[in-house]
């Protein structure tokens, strides 16, 4: 239960801390482009096709991959590690919370939503979808370094790159601007890469 109401309090405020940042970002740059909140962060219906579905499950497999592959390499020591570390099924609702909205959520509303629409704007889709993923990347290797070295976290920064500018894509390209796909995928993918170090 503790480990529950942790779990959701460290969620609630994240979230309303970014719910603000993303006001306050979207009064400065997309409200001026005339652009409603919902549509401007991807919060809208896709049209789920054969093609996206398949391509959804190729990135989900290779992407659950990364995170998992990631995860086992941290040490057992690492603070990021500790909360779900061994903790059995107790944890899997904790785990589920955390891995779509502390992690997954703020990554598509700050990367394939914020990021990508400003600099799409600016640059045109694909330099905007490319310099979020090189971000995302950027994001990902600051996150691993203290723990994995510089080596592992430069190749494992190239892939989420290589992963973050797929999510733009299937985004825009596949899903009509929502970001549900890729909130979907890094959900799931960050829950399995949890329940690799929870038994």
């Amino acid at each position: 239960m503790l480990l529950l109401l942790s779990t959701l309090v460290t969620t609630i405020t994240q979230t309303i801390l970014l719910f603000l940042f993303v006001i306050l970002v979207w009064i400065f740059t997309g409200r001026k482009q005339g652009a409603e909140l919902p549509d401007w962060l991807g919060l809208k219906k896709f049209h789920w096709s054969k093609k996206i579905g398949n391509f959804f499950i190729i990135l989900l497999i290779l992407y659950t991959m990364l995170k998992s592959f990631s995860q086992v390499l941290i040490p057992d020591h690492a603070e990021t590690r500790l909360l779900f570390y061994h903790a059995g099924a107790i944890a899997l609702i904790p785990a589920c919370i955390a891995a779509f909205f502390q992690s997954a959520l703020l990554e598509e509303v700050a990367f394939r939503s914020i990021i990508t629409k400003i600099f799409s704007r600016r640059y045109g889709f694909r330099s905007g979808n490319l310099i979020q993923a090189i971000l995302f990347g950027v994001y990902y290797f600051i996150f691993m370094i203290g723990t994995l070295g510089i080596g592992l976290a430069l190749f494992i920064a190239i892939i989420a790159a290589y992963f973050g500018y797929a999510f733009g894509n299937i985004n825009e390209k596949k899903a009509d601007g929502s970001v549900f796909p890729s909130w979907l995928l890094n959900g799931t993918a960050s829950f399995v890469s949890y329940l690799l170090i929870m038994f």
